[in-house]
């Protein structure tokens, strides 16, 4: 689901915001050993560290999230649609073998 940027560690938070839309995930950056503040680790070009107490961004991460899950459910959906036409089908076989199997008693 989220990205991972495991390689870096972030030391203190970019300066300014980036754009919602070219961030294509995220990580959580807990506080560590190695990595002493807490931040969201994300970007698509470039490496961002952002401060999760900001206003920009928790609508960033509210926003990735909420396309992240809408993308990751219609395929979902699609498959619990195809289950039910698949066992609707079925059941409609058999009943057309159980009316050919009574005719013929």
């Amino acid at each position: 689901l989220f990205k991972s940027f495991p390689s870096r560690c972030c030391l203190r938070y970019s300066k300014r915001p980036i754009r919602c839309k070219l961030l294509q995930g995220y990580s959580h950056q807990h506080i560590t050993a190695s990595c002493d503040i807490s931040a969201i680790v994300g970007g698509a070009d470039r490496f961002v560290c952002a401060d999760p107490s900001q206003p920009w961004t928790q609508q960033c991460v509210e926003s990735v999230s909420m396309f992240l899950n809408v993308n990751l459910n219609i395929p979902l959906l699609l498959f619990h649609l195809l289950k039910c036409v698949f066992f609707f089908s079925f059941f409609l076989f058999l009943q057309k073998i159980a009316g050919k199997n009574e005719k013929t008693a």
